[in-house]
């Protein structure tokens, strides 16, 4: 069964549906359902609105009463007859840039290689335009990984207990995909999002790389709507939006975690905060990425397999999605 938060009114009325255009006869929110943003852009899009409008904290109290719910039949179905489920995708990008972060509005350079951790499959997609093979990389990064761990229990941060080395296990699945050039790469992209239709997008700082992919795919004159289930995406000056699903920060959910203890940390990069709270960070190589791609494209490969992992493992470590 669809969520049935994702509501849009048609033709004024004629009928509410869900986002699959499933019909329903009316959909009923608690009296102090708020939204992300303000009344006027609901009137100015057609009284339509959809699940990412409405933040996540509103959605989840809304589907835990039984007083909210779907009027069938003269009666209003309580929302846990219903299957109410949040599945999402963790993605990073890499490009191929000097020293210097690229303008994700202006995407001036090419995207390189994309990991994304479909949650539902527990596959993670590694798409990139390398001239090689991918091979035993699963090894390389489990080896890396428990070598970081190794080197943290040494180090031991103030009250800290990090994973074993030993006891490391690496739970997801690793699918190559190699293209001849980035619009063919894009393209598979768009597709699979289309396909998996993910609610949420999440990632360390992921509006950047959505805004940048956005903007790559118009470079390459591919639809950029098509990221979105209602093919609509906001892409102004200060604002970025995929109408239809969320976009997810856990950097931004991290920190304001954080904020409620009395530590103050140093950075709020994810190698940082990674190294901080998992005892294991970013792979680490000397340059930009421009030249290591050139040189090495494996170890950007390796490097952005890791960042996707370590995202999804703070992720799962602090429930962020469940805050």
């Amino acid at each position: 069964m669809p969520i049935y938060y994702g509501l849009r009114k048609v033709e004024r009325g004629e009928f509410y549906s869900l986002l699959t255009n499933e019909k329903l006869a009316k959909v009923f929110y608690n009296d102090d359902i708020s939204l992300n943003r303000s009344d006027y852009k609901l009137r100015e899009l057609g009284f339509r609105t959809w699940e990412n409008k409405i933040s996540a904290e509103v959605r989840f109290r809304t589907i835990a009463e039984i007083k909210s719910g779907i009027l069938n039949n003269k009666r209003i179905q309580p929302v846990d007859e219903y299957e109410i489920r949040q599945y999402h995708h963790v993605i990073d990008i890499e490009v191929s840039a000097g020293l210097k972060v690229p303008n994700p509005s202006s995407a001036p350079v090419k995207i390189t290689c994309m990991t994304v951790l479909d949650k539902r499959t527990g596959i993670m997609h590694v798409m990139h335009t390398a001239k090689v093979e991918l091979g035993n990389i699963k090894e390389r990064i489990v080896l890396f990984i428990k070598e970081e761990l190794a080197k943290s229990k040494m180090r031991h941060e103030e009250g800290k207990i990090y994973t074993e080395a030993e006891d490391f296990k690496f739970e997801y699945e690793i699918v190559e995909h190699r293209f001849e050039n980035e619009s063919d790469m894009l393209w598979f992209y768009v597709t699979f999002v289309v396909e998996s239709d993910p609610d949420n997008i999440g990632g360390y700082n992921p509006l950047w790389d959505m805004r940048y992919i956005a903007s790559r795919l118009k470079q390459n004159h591919l639809d950029h709507n098509l990221l979105s289930p209602v093919k609509e995406v906001e892409t102004y000056s200060q604002r970025f939006e995929i109408l239809g699903r969320e976009i997810f920060d856990v950097r931004k959910f991290y920190l304001n975690m954080r904020a409620k203890s009395d530590t103050d940390l140093e950075e709020s990069t994810l190698d940082f905060i990674a190294r901080y709270e998992l005892g294991c960070g970013q792979k680490k190589f000397r340059g930009s990425f421009k030249e290591k791609w050139n040189e090495d494209p494996l170890a950007v490969i390796e490097r952005n397999i890791i960042d996707v992992y370590l995202t999804d493992w703070l992720d799962k470590h602090f429930k962020l999605m469940e805050q």
